[in-house]
């Protein structure tokens, strides 16, 4: 049986079903029903790609699920057992057909800092909540809410631990011996200047290479992954170099799984590791839908977002369970899986074999690996999530998205991420109030004039006439109030046109009543026209409709409260054209 026909439609993914219509025929009917419970519909026509997709993604895998670990301060088979229950979960599961999920670089920083402060155990339940707080998400289908977060966020903070990773490799990179290796980036960097004096040149030696070989092997071929040439050539060549290995450092590597063990869930300890359990969702949910949106773009595919956090939140559940990191789509393993071939989710769950087997007949293999391998593997990884080409196109932008920009990484890099990101959501949010305000108008006309749009007719006198443009929110209340203000002294009558409000809060419906109250106070009338729905239903329910007048003071025009006033309007008694209004 082959693939469906090009030219036939691709349904969008949608959660439970995303393993079936990724692997059957699309004119079969797709079942309902946890994905690996439909094995017997699999076809060879599908499964081959992917089985040569999962094979390649596997071992790119293997070293950045290494180096992911050992930066992170963890032991090396925790990142591979991560690597392991993600990717067969989240593909099994998930709500994309090519994701990859496992480590990444993203988590560095957040798990190296969670066990600076609250050790392993600490990182651990901090993981597992995060995981429930993912799932509890797409349950709530508020998956959308995660793209809430501004890009210049996004893209600042991810510089930020770019240049993090980047410097924790140095150490490694130039075979430095330092004496104490600092969690804060100030220190460590000092620490790694005070020993430069202590350069390893076969190390060194060692890291040129690897950086050769993973800028310019991609130019030779991509059907062997270059950092898997990186870890086969410079585990040879170190032979005769000697430099530090994975077994130095770290002895022994298991050979069998973990013992399944629940995290510590005390009281005080899930209470301190809250906000660090948000940070791992956070970045867990932002990255994942990421890596879903590239995914969907380049495999021309539909991802859903709320079945893609389920199954997110769910591998961050188990992985605390083997004592491993927390988990997310990694964009350059799904990209790769794309290239490779795959045609749906399988390739992700034969990815996560392939790692098993590393565990079970290769860590004596990699135990030989030296660590200058991975060093150099990050190094590449730090200059890839940089985003150099992205903050070089906001630069070109709004000031205040640059400030948002700058602030962030800097935020991530000496102070906290979650700091970062925290301080970088307000304050993006403050400039995007502050743009929405200036879009905002409040326009007065007065006797003798006519509003913007209206040809024929003028303000009688007495009358005075406010347009409100836009949203009427808390960030427009005090212009609307300052022009208020200035209403003329023989002024007996203010109509308030609304029709161009879509929306009114709390904030202006209470700067409302109290401009009505101050206008009934001086002897004036009060008079609205063009209520919308959502302002008509607030401003009933606050009872403002009654204070200034009842429904006798609403006008679905202009033209017919000047006309009810005794006022003359073009139109007569007929509805004024929408053209006027």
């Amino acid at each position: 049986m082959g693939l469906p026909p090009a030219s036939a439609p691709t349904p969008p993914v949608d959660g439970r079903t995303t393993f079936m219509q990724a692997l059957l025929p699309q004119e079969r009917p797709v079942p309902h029903g946890p994905a690996l419970w439909m094995w017997r519909h699999l076809y060879p026509a599908a499964l081959v790609p992917d089985l040569l997709a999962g094979l390649t993604v596997g071992l790119v895998a293997i070293p950045l699920a290494l180096a992911f670990a050992i930066s992170s301060g963890m032991q090396p088979a925790e990142g591979l057992y991560t690597a392991i229950l993600a990717g067969i979960i989240v593909s099994a599961l998930g709500g994309t057909r090519h994701q990859v999920a496992g480590p990444t670089g993203a988590f560095v920083v957040v798990v190296a800092d969670v066990i600076a402060r609250h050790g392993v155990s600490g990182l651990l339940t901090a993981t597992f909540l995060a995981g429930v707080m993912l799932i509890l998400l797409g349950l709530s289908r508020l998956g959308t809410i995660i793209k809430f977060i501004p890009y210049p966020v996004v893209t600042g903070f991810t510089a930020g631990i770019a240049i993090i990773i980047f410097t924790g490799q140095i150490k490694d990179v130039l075979g430095l011996t330092v004496p104490h290796d600092h969690a804060e980036f100030v220190p460590k960097l000092i620490a790694i200047v005070q020993a430069l004096p202590t350069i390893d040149g076969g190390t060194l030696v060692l890291s040129a290479i690897g950086l050769l070989l993973l800028l310019l092997w991609p130019r030779i071929t991509t059907k062997i992954p270059s950092p898997i040439v990186v870890l086969v050539v410079l585990s040879i060549l170190n032979q005769w170099i000697g430099a530090e290995t994975i077994g130095d450092r770290f002895g022994a590597l298991p050979t069998t799984l973990p013992t399944w063990q629940l995290p510590e869930f005390s009281v005080r300890l899930i209470a301190d590791v809250f906000p660090s359990a948000i940070a791992i969702a956070l970045l867990s949910g932002i990255e994942s839908l990421l890596s879903a949106v590239v995914a969907d773009g380049a495999a021309d595919t539909q991802h859903d977002a709320n079945q893609e956090l389920i199954a997110q939140g769910l591998a961050n559940c188990v992985t605390p369970l083997v004592h491993g990191l927390p988990c997310t789509g990694a964009i350059a393993r799904t990209m790769t899986n794309i290239r490779s071939g795959a045609q749906g989710p399988v390739s992700g769950i034969v990815h996560g074999l392939v790692v098993l087997l590393a565990v079970l007949v290769g860590m004596p293999l990699i135990a030989q690996v030296p660590l200058a391998a991975l060093g150099a593997i990050l190094v590449i990884v730090a200059w890839n999530m940089s985003e150099i080409r992205h903050i070089q196109g906001l630069l070109h932008g709004p000031r205040g998205d640059v400030l948002v920009l700058f602030l962030t990484m800097g935020l991530t890099v000496f102070v906290d991420l979650i700091v970062a990101v925290e301080v970088g959501v307000i304050l993006a949010s403050l400039l995007f109030i502050k743009r929405l305000t200036e879009l905002v108008t409040v326009e007065e006309v007065t006797e003798g004039t006519a509003p913007t749009g209206f040809h024929g007719g003028v303000i009688p006198r007495g009358m005075q006439v406010y347009t409100i443009g836009g949203p009427f929110f808390f960030g427009v209340l005090e212009r609307f109030e300052r022009t208020l203000s200035i209403t003329a002294p023989d002024t007996h009558t203010v109509i308030i046109r609304m029709k161009m409000v879509p929306a009114i809060d709390a904030t202006a419906l209470h700067g409302l009543e109290r401009i009505v109250t101050k206008l009934h106070q001086q002897g004036k009338r009060v008079y609205l026209t063009g209520l919308k729905e959502q302002p008509r239903r607030v401003l009933h329910q606050a009872g403002l409709i009654a204070l200034i007048g009842g429904d006798d003071h609403c006008f679905p025009r202009l033209g017919d409260a000047i006309r009810h006033l005794g006022g003359s309007w073009p139109g007569g008694d007929s509805p004024v054209p929408q053209a006027q209004e």
